[in-house]
């Protein structure tokens, strides 16, 4: 009888911690693919609006500092 009850409470405290690292889990994946849809969702309207700009006929200009790094001065009319 002593062992059955002392099966039986390492069974419910290994079900609460399994539930408590499951909860903790989920809630971390769900913080990690919130913000993950965020920067996605950030991309998709920068790229719409740089389509945007194309598409009424504006250019980027970019500076060249050295061979790697540049700076974005302004948008400028794309000539026709």
């Amino acid at each position: 009888m002593q062992k059955d009850i002392k099966g039986l409470v390492i069974w419910i405290l290994i079900i609460i911690i399994g539930s408590i690292f499951i909860f903790y889990g989920y809630g971390e994946l769900e913080d990690k693919y919130y913000q993950d849809g965020y920067d996605q969702a950030i991309l998709d309207i920068n790229m719409n609006v740089f389509q945007s700009l194309n598409e009424y006929g504006f250019i980027e200009y970019d500076y060249p500092l050295n061979e790697t790094n540049h700076i974005r001065i302004k948008l400028v009319p794309q000539e026709i």
